[in-house]
């Protein structure tokens, strides 16, 4: 029979290939401590500010304290002048 494969050399097993795997180049571990640098200081940004959001939402809670009926009040005498004006009230 001519024209078919071998079928010795595709029944013999391949002799397995030299690894390719490298030690990591000096070029790869400075990018991966640069990647480190540049998400640590991500991180610390991002904590610094949560600190700062944290301390100006107390700030704020602390202000407001007392204020909503103060605000409320305000804004009904408010409305409650406008119709009286508008109806010839005032």
């Amino acid at each position: 029979m001519g024209g078919g494969k071998d079928w010795e050399s595709v029944a013999k097993p391949k002799p397995n290939a030299p690894s390719t795997k490298h030690a990591p180049s000096s070029a790869n571990s400075e990018a991966l401590e640069a990647l480190r640098a540049a998400t640590s200081t991500a991180e610390a940004e991002e904590n610094k500010r949560y600190e700062l959001k944290d301390s100006v939402d107390a700030r704020l809670t602390t202000w407001k304290g007392g204020k909503e009926p103060n605000i409320r009040d305000s804004q009904l005498y408010s409305v409650t002048g406008a119709i009286m004006a508008e109806s010839g009230d005032a």
